[in-house]
């Protein structure tokens, strides 16, 4: 049980907010998700990537809507499809500028 000392502090501990997070999934031949893991930045992995047990890389950019008190409410996905990030994430919200600009572009 929850004790708080003030109103301020019940509001905070249940206030929804959304976080980001970048995450690397490796995905087999069947593209069933065998790993994931959460990266700093799209820069650390390049999508399509292949690494030594066959397995593929896919970058995506995670949204997180919850609270404390909630827990996770609503996970979204959206997925560094060739140079550019999907413009939407699978639920619907747009992917913030700021973060589809961290996505990096392949040289040739």
């Amino acid at each position: 049980m929850n004790t708080f000392s003030s109103d301020a502090e019940y509001k905070a501990y249940t206030k929804c907010k959304v976080t980001y997070e970048w995450v690397c999934e490796w995905w087999d031949e069947f593209d069933d998700i065998i790993d994931t893991y959460v990266i700093d930045s799209p820069m650390e992995v390049l999508s399509g990537t292949v690494n030594d047990k066959g397995l593929t890389a896919h970058v995506t950019l995670t949204r997180i809507y919850g609270s404390d008190a909630e827990g996770v409410i609503d996970r979204g996905y959206a997925y560094i499809i060739g140079e550019a990030i999907e413009p939407k994430f699978c639920t619907g919200h747009k992917v913030p500028k700021r973060l589809a600009g961290q996505v990096p572009i392949k040289l040739n």
